[in-house]
């Protein structure tokens, strides 16, 4: 296993200088905006939930319970990324 990375000569320094500047410089506005979008779906996705799986719902529909809780699934995999980048 070692052999298939003998020919690898490039240091994490030289790798790392071919990546432009611009990547490396954090963005507020797009920061707080992934956290405002991610707590916006996550708000939407409840709402869904609760108004789709209510017995006297007048919007009983499976399949739209389906995808509210796809959609809140997904908005709270956003959730825990933006968590655990901020406990870096």
């Amino acid at each position: 296993m070692s052999q298939q990375y003998e020919n690898f000569t490039e240091t994490l320094a030289q790798i790392m200088k071919k990546i432009p500047r611009k990547y490396f410089i954090k963005d507020k506005r797009k920061a707080y905006l992934s956290i405002i979008s991610t707590l916006f779906f996550i708000s939407i996705s409840l709402t869904a939930i609760y108004f789709l799986s209510r017995w006297e719902s007048i919007l009983k529909w499976p399949l739209g319970l389906f995808i509210a809780w796809f959609f809140m699934g997904t908005a709270m995999t956003g959730g825990f990324d933006i968590a655990h980048d901020a406990a870096h």
